[in-house]
């Protein structure tokens, strides 16, 4: 015969509580990354340069900078997405811009 559970399932925690989330996948910290304007200027970009790259210019005086920041928003783990949007370039875009020589 069939045996009858006692278990009082009212006081167990469910799949979606947040007491059930903590117990099982404590929050995990993630680190703060420099805003990406920050990691522009450091480029060294003149401030009418900075401005034509967040325009999205394609003058050719200004790869070096791109390149640079596109560097230096990678080592802070940002997307290539990301990067893109901050200065008006699409992600394959960035990818592109990055390999070239």
């Amino acid at each position: 015969m069939a045996q009858e559970d006692d278990t009082d399932y009212e006081d167990r925690n469910v799949i979606g509580e947040d007491s059930f989330s903590i117990t099982i996948r404590p929050r995990i910290e993630v680190a703060e990354r420099k805003p990406l304007d920050v990691i522009l200027a450091g480029t060294g970009v003149s401030a009418a340069d900075y401005q034509l790259i967040k325009g999205g210019s394609r003058a050719r005086r200004l790869t070096l900078y791109k390149r640079c920041y596109i560097e230096a928003a990678l080592e802070e783990e940002y997307t290539l997405k990301e990067i893109g949007e901050n200065i008006s370039l699409t992600a394959a875009a960035v990818f592109d811009l990055r390999k070239r020589e």
